[in-house]
């Protein structure tokens, strides 16, 4: 299942109203949104109790924007979401090793017990891409099988 980021707004602002179904057959979800909605991540997230591949992209356009957004998402709210199920993670968006952004992977790595492979993009930018390297190496995974790709 693939979500634009207008539809994935409209299903997170439609939640408010009603409670989302459970959608227990898809298996694979790709969605795009805007960092000011990555709030409503955690509520959508667990509704998909068999997800096994999961593809992520935000909009980075406003560096300022990004590291604030970022910022205020309760990372805490996101363990109720990672299901088992969940094999595959891939962050299609410029990894820039904001505190946040470490954060999100740093939970997806401890929380995600099946998890077996994590992909992150650097940004082209980045200036501590060793250190960076380095830092997304060491974080401790719950899968003792899960390897973390850095591109």
């Amino acid at each position: 299942m693939t979500l634009c980021r207008d539809t994935f707004k409209f299903i997170c602002e439609y939640s408010r109203i009603e409670p989302l179904p459970q959608f227990g057959d898809i298996s694979s979800l790709r969605v795009t949104f805007r960092v000011s909605d990555i709030k409503w991540l955690p509520t959508f997230l667990k509704n998909f109790p068999k997800l096994k591949s999961l593809i992520l992209i935000w909009n980075t356009n406003s560096k300022k924007m990004n590291s604030k957004e970022l910022l205020r998402f309760n990372y805490s709210a996101v363990q109720e979401c990672l299901l088992p199920s969940l094999e595959y993670v891939d962050l299609k968006t410029s990894f820039s090793g904001h505190d946040a952004e470490l954060k999100l992977v740093m939970h997806l790595l401890t929380n995600s017990t099946n998890l077996k492979k994590l992909t992150v993009r650097l940004n082209y930018y980045c200036t501590n891409e060793k250190y960076l390297v380095k830092t997304l190496l060491k974080i401790p995974r719950r899968s003792t099988s899960c390897k973390v790709v850095i591109y």
